[in-house]
């Protein structure tokens, strides 16, 4: 009894001191998180909100027009992030204006995203730490099954559902390639401008960058003037965006291009739910 009695003892003692020394590891933890939280909002913080600012006001790169167009073709809803610079030149009246996004390594390769609907914790889980899936990973299957006789391939859930994205990002990539704007056309020049200065100009020409038409398009002390328009239809929209961190974020959402929905997926998720009702018998 002696020793079972010690046994126990000696048992708890050791559960106690390891419940002991993790809990001790939790507190400094804790402990270390906060002081470090301090130090992110007393020092770090303030620095990245004064970078942030001149950022946005222009004392840090280039005040260019930002621009979001939503449009519809061969019944799919796409979306298209441009930007623009302007260089002007008041001795020469001349305005060149240069896409900057999407980008000529865009051209040069095009690949059509899928918009991302919200970045949240979830998503950046799934891309730090989901199933790894490539169209490597397909094609080695695929050559294995013809070196062995060409049995049907096995494909996991996530492979099938890379399968589908990657047709329609193919279909996609065939459906917009033709109004791409070629790579030597990556800056042009405008006709018809008056400058007064660089936060002053007009020009009665239009962007060939935009989807949208327009007469004019110019600066009035540093802000944009356009009229733009739409194209007709339903789900033909656009944002001109005044701050460059709302557009970096919605830049990680869609990058140059990105798909939406097809119309008809489109509108069938929108449709109201019908009801049923099934009369009983009396």
């Amino acid at each position: 009894m002696k020793q079972t009695g010690k046994f126990f003892s000696t048992v708890f003692t050791a559960l106690y001191t390891l419940l002991e020394n993790l809990l001790g590891f939790v507190f400094l933890a804790l402990l270390g998180i906060y002081f470090a939280l301090i130090f992110l909002l007393s020092y770090v913080g303030p620095v990245v909100i004064l970078i942030l600012l001149l950022w946005e006001w222009s004392f840090i790169g280039e005040r260019n027009l930002l621009v979001s167009e939503q449009f519809e073709t061969e019944d799919r809803i796409f979306q298209k992030m441009t930007e623009l610079s302007f260089s002007t030149d008041v001795a020469t009246q001349s305005v060149i204006v240069k896409l900057e996004s999407p980008t000529r390594s865009f051209f040069e390769k095009p690949y059509i995203h899928e918009k991302v609907k919200e970045m949240n914790f979830s998503y950046f889980w799934s891309k730090l730490f989901g199933s790894k899936v490539s169209i490597n990973t397909i094609t080695s299957k695929q050559l294995n099954s013809f070196i062995i006789g060409n049995p049907p391939v096995e494909y996991t859930d996530k492979e099938k559902e890379f399968l589908k994205k990657w047709e329609r990002q193919s279909e996609n990539l065939k459906i917009l390639r033709d109004g791409f704007t070629p790579i030597s056309q990556l800056l042009v020049s405008l006709d018809n401008c008056t400058v007064q200065s660089q936060k002053d100009w007009v020009c009665q020409d239009q962007i060939p960058f935009l989807r949208g038409s327009h007469s004019y398009i110019g600066s009035s002390d540093n802000k944009w003037i356009i009229d733009y328009k739409e194209r007709g239809s339903e789900f033909s929209n656009h944002q001109f965006f005044n701050w460059k961190t709302l557009w970096w974020f919605e830049k990680r959402k869609c990058n140059n291009f990105c798909f939406i929905d097809t119309v008809e997926d489109w509108n069938a998720k929108k449709a109201p739910s019908v009801k049923t009702y099934i009369k009983q018998p009396d």
